[in-house]
């Protein structure tokens, strides 16, 4: 999205948008909003990325019994991650993994990051390292 003093980078997904590095002021903020609402028809802003100095990335955990496409969030300087649906942190753990939290220890060990935390979408927070030590049981 070209105009005023900076530009957009807006990804049309199946129901909504992305929009990459959001504008310099309000004006430009209203303009570029009011722009996409007339190019996609009222399609919704999902996701707006902006720019920092801090990296996080986003992991597949495939294959895993609960859905299709299921990811995880990772912000390596903090060794946070976010997972919702397999695994609710900081409740008691069962004695041996279970199918979802298998996955999970294996798209951790598959994407090759070390998370120390765990914040849970569902409103709760856990160290990873008591469900990572259940691997193998």
């Amino acid at each position: 999205m070209v105009g005023g003093s900076h530009n957009s980078l807006v990804v049309v997904i199946k129901d909504s948008l992305v929009v990459f590095d959001a504008p310099v002021s309000d004006w430009q903020s209203n303009w570029t909003l009011s722009t996409l609402r007339a190019k996609y028809l009222g399609k919704p802003v999902k996701y707006l990325v902006l720019d920092s100095a801090r990296e996080v990335q986003v992991h597949a955990i495939e294959p895993n019994p609960r859905a299709q496409g299921l990811l995880i969030g990772y912000v390596p300087d903090a060794r946070l991650a976010f997972v919702t649906d397999i695994w609710s942190p900081g409740g008691p753990l069962p004695d041996k993994l279970n199918p979802g939290f298998a996955a999970l220890v294996a798209g951790v060990k598959k994407a090759g990051i070390q998370p120390v935390k765990f914040a849970g979408g569902h409103g709760s927070t856990g160290d990873y390292a008591p469900l990572a030590a259940l691997e193998g049981k």
